[in-house]
């Protein structure tokens, strides 16, 4: 990994606010993640399993052990702690069909305890946790206290006028990731992120991940891509950087894209009228 992605681990509130047993955790099934062939995902708001083809029990447990840590990293609403206990209890369900003779099959006890540890965890967050607002509730004011509050720190500047819409404009604390928010009035019609020098040579930087999937959770309650889909779709935008637009469950469009010269990778998302 470069010297840059290192060093956005080092500085962002958002990944420190893992804390460094959550840290280790993350990158130990990412690093498992990261030795299995990319597959293709679509989008879905239930558990992502690994895509087609994919039989090994073991390969598929490791995925969605990789996509639990990532989405246990933004976890607010009661609603995300659901989805992340969802996907520790369907890695089990896959260690547990590891056969005995199988060379994995003792590491696979062994994660199968850690897994339900992680699983009981999710479910004590998810009863402290509060619900997930509303999409009434989602207009521009709200989304930017959820930002500000939010493990990335926002700051935003005054809404200035554009046509008909207010725009604004808010930085992350640690100058990683920058918002920009559009709607007439204080409703909300797009919000576009930007995460400068996130594009590396071998693809979105994870911190670009985890910051990407923060941002949708926050913009689309329960509706957030798989974490294995979004992190395939976002480590496609090094090979094919033409925007790559995905229509969701909710109406929502979503694009992918990059600045090549800045390395920077934008997510847009574009809301039902």
């Amino acid at each position: 990994m470069e010297a840059g992605p290192v060093h956005h681990f080092k500085t962002s509130p958002l990944l420190w606010s893992i804390g460094g047993v959550g840290l280790v955790a993350l990158s130990l099934v990412a690093i498992a993640h990261l030795r299995q062939p990319q597959l293709g995902s679509e989008v879905s708001s239930g558990v992502d399993v690994a895509g087609p083809g994919a039989t090994d029990p073991w390969q598929q447990a490791m995925d969605l052990g990789w996509q639990a840590a990532v989405a246990a990293q933004t976890a607010h609403t009661a609603e995300d702690w659901q989805q992340v206990g969802n996907l520790w209890l369907a890695a089990v369900v896959h260690l547990k069909a590891v056969p005995p003779e199988a060379e994995d099959y003792p590491k696979a006890q062994e994660k199968m305890q850690e897994y339900l540890a992680n699983f009981e965890a999710a479910e004590a967050r998810k009863a402290e946790a509060p619900a997930a607002p509303t999409a009434a509730t989602l207009n521009r004011e709200a989304v930017q206290h959820l930002f500000t509050d939010g493990p990335m720190g926002f700051a935003f500047a005054s809404a200035r006028p554009q046509g008909p819409h207010q725009v604004v404009v808010g930085q992350s604390s640690d100058g990683l990731a920058s918002l920009e928010l559009i709607g007439p009035a204080d409703t909300l019609t797009r919000a576009t992120l930007a995460l400068p020098q996130a594009l590396t040579e071998s693809g979105v930087s994870m911190a670009g991940v985890v910051y990407t999937d923060h941002f949708l959770t926050v913009i689309m309650p329960g509706q957030v891509p798989g974490t294995r889909g979004l992190a395939d779709r976002l480590q496609a935008l090094g090979d094919a950087p033409q925007p790559t637009a995905i229509a969701t469950p909710g109406g929502q469009q979503v694009t992918f894209s990059t600045e090549p010269r800045t390395k920077t990778v934008l997510i847009s998302v574009e809301m039902p009228n």
